[in-house]
């Protein structure tokens, strides 16, 4: 901050970057470090926990290692589902749940019918995914989009046999 003064910048135009850069300097673990614990007192004063006694909160922190979130029914129904999809600035709304194939695509009323083969077909042809009465053999992602082609009319069996698969590419970092 006093470099920038220096060179002239006016008060208002280096402080905002002189916070930001104070903010992203903090280490990340720092704020559960320096937390005080009132549970905890000085050796010797006669206060806080005995030495086999740990805050819970505290103890279970720092042994956190991971912290995992449910995204759209993943982690609790091990299921992906498509509920919207916008296609050539239309928006449409999805039924259905899971990987079943029951389900129609929606379109507001007011909106040009388009044909979405060509949108949900790529879905399809793209996917290794395999339905089966409502189970799914495969990549979660993939199978909700095989999932929304086959409610948009793609029979993902009959598309692969017409359309095969001529070369596959694997994905590569590099």
């Amino acid at each position: 901050m006093a470099v920038n003064l220096s060179r002239g910048y006016t008060f208002n135009a280096v402080l905002p970057a002189a916070v930001a850069f104070a903010i992203a300097a903090v280490p990340v673990q720092l704020p559960m470090v320096v937390t005080d614990d009132p549970g905890v007192g000085h050796p010797g004063s006669g206060q806080g926990r005995r030495h086999h006694e740990a805050a819970p909160s505290t103890e279970t922190l720092g042994s956190t290692s991971a912290i995992n979130t449910d995204k759209t029914g993943t982690l609790t129904l091990n299921q992906m589902t498509a509920v919207q999809m916008v296609v050539a600035g239309h928006r449409y709304a999805v039924e259905g749940k899971g990987y079943s194939t029951h389900g129609r695509i929606n379109r507001a009323a007011g909106q040009a019918e388009i044909p979405l083969d060509q949108f949900l077909m790529p879905m399809v042809l793209a996917s290794d995914a395999v339905l089966s009465d409502g189970g799914l053999i495969g990549d979660p992602t993939e199978g909700a989009l095989v999932a929304l082609a086959a409610k948009g009319g793609i029979d993902a069996v009959l598309t692969r046999q017409v359309h095969p698969r001529i070369a596959e590419l694997p994905f590569d970092a590099e």
